[in-house]
């Protein structure tokens, strides 16, 4: 009987050496109940009639039985590939089992690590209908460089695969340090041709040297013109891009629907001005000022004033000094816009009061105004302004504030003294 036994077994593992799959279910066929010398001899009569018709005949409950008994990924990946089948059911249960979760309760699906391999099966799945109009955040590895261009190339040809319906309202890619300006032109792309409402890009912190060595390799890449049909909100997130790279990048974006603009970096007002040019139907234009300093300041200089007309904006947000180049830009300000000034740490408290009073001296009576100064800026300045800061700042022009509104998240006397400051000059 052993003898029988051992025979058969060599005779199995003969007719399932042919390809990968058939060696992943000859390990799941061991690793089963297929230990005596009847059942092996009916597997392998099965498989002499040609290992298509067998899989065939075999019922879904046992194929999905076959594939949860297998303990590899490898193994299971390969299982995807032997027929329809066969991947109708492995590719749930791979996806499953790599980590990819769809709740109905959440909207949003988070990709990281190994999950980037799974996209492709994931998207086979039965799993992935339950994707309707789900925020997709995609978590570039920032330890390896190598695992980081890995993950890149996954998912770039995962959104290039035809979609049915619009599995996505946003897609959100984190930590892309490595990303040229023609990469992230192409990403954006790709996430418009998902009919996705709200796109954004980001850079990490720690890893410039990523974008430096990839940034060689793509520099003399043409660029192409991104035309943009369902991207609602656009966030450009990229702390390594200097002035040069912004301008190579933003007056290639044309989003004839786009009503919102999140920007951290430092474009040069000539290419901002350039895009808000082709975009004056703006709602909203923010100024991330997460990794501002004053050096960083967007500058007004080499671009003539008071030429946008932006007759929708109602809301600007971020450093002053930015907030000040891009005002001095628009022709006139819409009496219905609300300035949000952030806090700039490269600046001492008297400069920012300043480029605060600066900004504001652009507007007209109705502008609505708040000031956000956290508990960080508070321990590292002192706010407070001597006699000689006061009368300094007091030249500066300011429009009627009868409808002019200031408010602080935080109202001690530490942040009061700004607010005095302004009844005091405009009482």
């Amino acid at each position: 009987m052993c003898r029988a036994l051992d025979s058969s077994q060599r005779l199995l593992k003969r007719q399932l050496s042919v390809s990968a799959p058939n060696e992943s279910i000859a390990k799941l066929l061991f690793k089963s109940n297929v230990n005596t010398p009847s059942t092996l001899l009916k597997c392998c009569t099965l498989i002499d009639c040609g290992l298509q018709s067998s899989i065939l005949i075999l019922p879904t409950e046992t194929i999905e039985n076959i594939c949860l008994l297998v303990d590899e990924s490898d193994d299971l990946r390969s299982l995807t590939n032997v027929n329809h089948l066969f991947a109708s059911i492995a590719c749930h249960i791979y996806a499953v089992r790599l980590g990819i979760r769809v709740e109905s309760i959440s909207s949003i699906i988070q990709i990281q690590g190994n999950l980037f391999q799974a996209l492709s099966i994931w998207r086979r799945s039965r799993l992935f209908t339950r994707a309707q109009d789900k925020c997709l955040f995609c978590n570039i590895s920032t330890d390896d460089p190598e695992l980081a261009n890995t993950q890149i190339r996954a998912l770039h040809n995962f959104l290039s695969a035809p979609f049915v319906d619009r599995p996505f309202s946003s897609v959100n890619l984190n930590s892309a340090d490595s990303l040229s300006p023609p990469e992230i032109l192409q990403f954006i792309q790709l996430i418009d041709n998902l009919g996705c409402r709200s796109a954004s890009i980001s850079s990490g912190f720690s890893n410039p040297e990523w974008f430096n060595s990839s940034s060689r390799c793509t520099r003399k890449l043409k660029l192409p013109t991104v035309s943009l049909s369902y991207l609602r909100s656009l966030e450009i997130d990229h702390h390594y891009f200097s002035p040069r790279q912004w301008s190579s990048l933003l007056p290639h974006v044309i989003g004839p629907n786009l009503e919102a603009l999140y920007i951290r970096g430092q474009p040069t007002i000539q290419s901002l001005s350039k895009f808000l040019s082709r975009h004056s139907h703006i709602i909203t234009l923010h100024f991330n000022s997460r990794w501002a300093t004053h050096a960083q300041c967007i500058r007004s200089s080499g671009f003539p004033h008071k030429t946008l007309q932006m007759p929708q904006l109602s809301e600007m947000a971020g450093p002053p000094c930015h907030l000040h180049a891009a005002l001095k830009c628009l022709s006139s300000v819409p009496d219905t816009l609300n300035i949000i000034m952030k806090p700039d740490f490269g600046m001492a408290y008297p400069q920012y009061v300043r480029s605060v009073l600066a900004s504001v001296s652009l507007c007209g009576p109705y502008v609505r105004l708040e000031i956000h100064l956290p508990t960080r800026y508070a321990l590292d300045h002192k706010l407070s302004l001597n006699r000689s800061e006061m009368q300094a700042l007091a030249t500066i022009a300011l429009p009627e504030v009868a409808s002019l509104e200031i408010s602080f998240p935080s109202m001690n006397e530490r942040y009061l003294l700004v607010c005095l400051f302004f009844v005091k000059h405009n009482g």
